[in-house]
């Protein structure tokens, strides 16, 4: 007899188990089965297994459980306390395959901190502070090296709608107060900046996409954000005038936006050399100058995130504790929600149509944006949802949507990668691995029509983690 049909002197509670799964072998009976209120998640997946059939073989499956939404963490009988729930409450159990533990694969090394990366179905790009772009394929071999910026390299992103599969077209902003384009050719596996973005006047902390635009967005130390063309079908030489874009005429002067410096210098870099005179910073760079199409102001200090996750919408977090949302039509900021705290990493996902953010208050946020107070709790269905760690969130990403719907993960500067689902308070794994501060992070399909993905992690320890 198994021990949780052993129900005489334990408090029972009735219930019924459903599933999503598409296998219908594994669905379970619709039965209401008495089950004792000491169960917790792992003693109802053996409930389940067994009613499968599944208990004694190779083939048992780790399940989680969520009872109105909720993943259930705690034994059943405190979920009915805490719900204020009589034993006499019929509860609808949803089960579903819980995430195995991302195994780390090859790792990436590089001479610096790695500030930033992203990737496309077959390749990784990575932004490091020597100021070197890197281009990678999965097995962590570093296909090409790109030069161009003179300082380090604060944020990366691939340009979808640029690129076909035969070139990647990527952009990177940096501490030198520009952005760049580059192309990497897969047939000799060569990489070169195109152009050169010209424009800011001081260092760039940002850089966002859209899949479905060619052009690429910045957030800078000198408050504001700009939008550029990617598109490089149009490249002409440097002296073809008509190749340029007209800047907008409320570009601020490089004398009255200094970035604040950092109270810790790190590894032999000093913020005095991103204090570029501004009669340097229009130099020729062996690779032509665009300027911006447009700017957005409205922030108070340095913009240090950006997601563009609609084609008219941007949303934007600032060290000035706001995150801020943008019409591009009207080039005007609509609403803006108080973080109470920086900004350090915004992702948004069109699935739930829900945001995270990370804070230097060891906290993460969700918001759901269609809510005039930003933030929402999907777990107690209440306006705010906050996740706390132990140290400084460096970032937050969510997970492909087609291979993990309700996942996303965090850095910080424990070093560790937290891989959580909205459903819970509680993370489902921890990643160990860094040997300093955790510092980026990009969870990607790993191929095309495939369920595989891939969660990198670039750290202070010069490396990047590739778990699969």
């Amino acid at each position: 007899q198994q021990f949780w049909m052993n129900t005489d002197e334990a408090e029972t509670i009735p219930v019924i188990f459903t599933t999503k799964n598409v296998d219908h072998a594994l669905h379970v009976a619709d039965t209401v089965f008495a089950l004792p209120t000491t169960l917790n998640r792992k003693g109802l997946s053996q409930v389940i297994n067994h009613l499968l059939g599944l208990e004694d073989s190779e083939k048992s499956i780790n399940w989680d459980c969520a009872i109105d939404g909720e993943c259930l963490r705690t034994s059943l009988k405190k979920y009915l306390i805490r719900k204020r729930l009589s034993g006499e409450s019929k509860l609808l159990i949803e089960y579903f395959e819980f995430p195995e533990e991302p195994q780390q694969d090859k790792s990436m090394s590089h001479p610096d901190w790695v500030s930033s990366l992203d990737a496309s179905n077959t390749i990784l790009v990575s932004g490091c502070y020597d100021g070197l772009m890197r281009v990678w394929n999965f097995n962590s071999d570093c296909l090409a090296t790109g030069s161009g910026h003179d300082s380090a390299i604060r944020s990366v992103r691939i340009l979808k709608k640029c690129s076909n599969d035969d070139i990647t077209i990527f952009a990177s902003a940096s501490k030198d107060r520009t952005a760049r384009v580059w192309k990497f050719d897969h047939s000799d596996q060569s990489v070169e900046s195109v152009f050169e973005c010209v424009g800011h006047s001081a260092p760039l902390e940002s850089l966002a996409s859209n899949p479905h635009q060619s052009r690429f967005l910045t957030g800078s130390w000198d408050k504001q954000i700009r939008m550029w063309e990617g598109n490089i079908s149009d490249v002409r030489s440097d002296d073809d005038s008509s190749s340029k874009m007209q800047i907008d005429e409320d570009t601020p002067s490089s004398e009255s936006q200094n970035p604040p410096k950092r109270h810790k210098l790190s590894h032999q870099q000093s913020e005095a050399e991103n204090d570029i005179d501004s009669s340097e910073r229009f130099r020729s760079s062996g690779s032509m100058q665009r300027e911006s199409l447009t700017t957005l102001s409205g922030h108070q200090q340095c913009v240090s995130a950006i997601c563009w996750p609609s084609s008219h919408a941007v949303y934007s977090g600032s060290w000035d504790h706001t995150i801020r949302h943008w019409d591009l039509n009207k080039g005007t900021s609509v609403t803006s929600w108080q973080t109470g705290q920086v900004v350090n990493s915004l992702d948004f996902s069109l699935e739930h149509n829900l945001a995270v953010s990370a804070h230097a208050d060891h906290t993460l946020r969700l918001w759901d944006f269609r809510l005039k107070s930003g933030s929402y709790d999907p777990v107690e269905h209440l306006p705010t949802m906050q996740l706390k760690v132990k140290q400084w969130c460096t970032s937050a990403v969510w997970a492909p949507a087609d291979s993990h719907p309700h996942l996303f993960a965090s850095s910080d500067h424990s070093g560790n990668v937290k891989v959580w689902d909205i459903r819970s308070r509680v993370p489902l794994h921890t990643l160990k691995g860094h040997e300093d501060k955790a510092l980026c992070l990009g969870w990607f399909d790993a191929e095309q029509q495939s369920s595989s993905s891939r969660l990198f992690s670039g750290g202070a320890d010069s490396e990047i983690l590739n778990h699969r």
